[in-house]
C-alpha cells in the first residue's frame, strides 16, 4: 500500500497485489488425432481469474490454468491465448501458437545425441514410419540458440520426411536459423555427412549444418528433394567459418530437386566448404534447381567468406 501527505492530511491506498509469472506456454505441433496442452503458471497472493481464446474468441469453459486439447484435427491449428486478471483488475495476456499437421510427426525437444527426444531418434522413427506424409519439427524448451553435436554419424534418411527447423520457437522468418547440427564432436578420422539422403521428396529447411568431416548435406538417388533457407559451414551468425570438410552440399546421381529459392527465406547460405560450395555429378543428376543461394559470402551477401574449391561444379552431371 502507499500513504500519500499533504497539509490537509494523508490517505492511504488499499493494498496492492503482485502477480507474476512464472513460464508461459509454449507453442507446439501434432500431428491429426493427438493432443495438447498449454499452461500458465502465474503466482500471486490474490485469488486470479483466467480466460482462454482461440484466435481472438473466448473458448467457453476454458477459465483454469491448464488448458487440454484432444483428438486434434488441422482446424485447431491457431493462437491460443490466456487472458489472467486479478483483484485488482490487472490483465496479462499470453499467447501460444499451435499447428495441426497431417500424417506422422516427430518432435526433437533436446540437443542430446541419442534417446527420446533427440534428432537422431526422430530420424530413426521416420526411417521406419509408414504414415504419409512425415514431418520432424523441432520444440526446444529454452531462449536458444541451440547446438546438436552427434558423437556419431546420423542415420541415413531412407524415407521421405520433412525436416523442418523453423518450428524452434525464436525463429523469426530471417533465414537465420536458431538451430545447429555441428560435426565437431566426431571421432577423429570419420568421414560422415551432416545429413545423407537418399530418399526421395524429402525437405531440410531451417537448419544450420555445419563442421561434419564429409558434405554439409548429400543427396544421393532418391530424387525430388528440396533444400532451403538453410546456413551450411558457418556458425548460428552466418559469418563465422565452420567448413564442411568437402562440399557444402552434394548431389550425386539424384534428379529433380530443388537447392534455393527465389526470396531470402528459401535461399541457402554456403559461407565456406573445404572443397566446393555445391557439388553436382553422376548421369544420374539432371533437372535439378539451384536458385538464388549465396556462397562464399556470409549470409548479408555483402562480406566475400570464400570456399576453398569453386562455388558450383556441375561433373559429369545431365544438367
Amino acid at each position: 500500500m502507499v500513504v500519500v501527505n499533504n497539509n490537509y492530511g494523508s490517505v492511504t491506498s488499499v493494498v496492492a497485489t503482485l502477480t507474476t509469472i512464472g513460464s508461459q506456454p509454449q507453442s507446439q505441433t501434432v500431428a491429426v488425432g493427438g493432443n495438447a496442452s498449454f499452461t500458465l503458471v502465474a503466482n500471486s497472493p490474490a485469488t486470479l481469474n483466467y480466460q482462454w481464446n482461440y484466435n481472438g474468441t473466448a473458448i467457453s469453459g476454458a477459465t483454469s490454468a491448464t488448458l487440454t486439447l484432444t483428438n486434434l484435427q488441422t482446424t485447431n491449428s491457431g493462437s491460443y491465448a490466456v487472458t489472467v486478471t486479478n483483484v485488482a483488475g490487472a490483465q496479462f495476456n499470453t499467447a501460444a501458437t499451435l499447428t495441426v499437421l497431417n500424417g506422422w510427426v516427430g518432435v526433437v525437444t533436446n540437443t542430446s545425441d541419442s534417446g527420446a527426444g533427440s534428432l537422431r531418434q526422430a530420424l530413426l522413427n521416420a526411417n521406419t514410419n509408414s504414415i504419409s506424409p512425415s514431418t520432424i519439427v523441432f520444440i526446444i524448451p529454452g531462449s536458444g540458440p541451440f547446438t546438436i553435436s552427434p558423437l556419431s554419424a546420423l542415420p541415413v534418411i531412407t524415407n521421405p520426411v520433412t525436416i523442418d527447423a523453423t518450428t524452434q520457437p525464436g525463429y523469426s522468418n530471417t533465414n537465420q536459423p536458431v538451430v545447429q547440427v555441428d560435426g565437431k564432436s566426431l571421432p577423429g578420422g570419420t568421414t560422415s555427412d551432416g545429413l545423407t539422403i537418399t530418399a526421395g521428396g524429402c525437405t531440410v529447411k531451417g537448419l544450420d549444418i555445419s563442421d561434419f568431416p564429409g558434405n554439409g548435406i548429400t543427396l544421393a538417388l532418391g530424387s525430388s528433394n528440396v533444400i532451403q533457407g538453410n546456413f551450411i559451414g558457418c556458425a548460428l551468425d552466418g559469418a563465422t567459418k565452420l567448413p564442411n570438410g568437402n562440399n557444402g552440399l552434394m548431389i550425386s546421381n539424384s534428379a529433380a530437386n530443388v537447392v534455393g529459392g527465389t526470396n531470402a527465406l528459401t535461399r541457402n547460405v554456403v559461407v565456406d566448404a573445404q572443397n566446393d560450395g555445391i557439388h553436382i555429378e553422376g548421369t544420374g543428376a539432371f533437372g535439378n534447381q539451384v536458385l538464388g543461394n549465396i556462397i562464399g559470402l556470409n549470409y548479408t551477401g555483402l562480406i566475400q567468406e570464400g570456399v576453398s574449391g569453386n562455388g558450383i561444379v556441375v561433373s559429369k552431371a545431365a544438367w
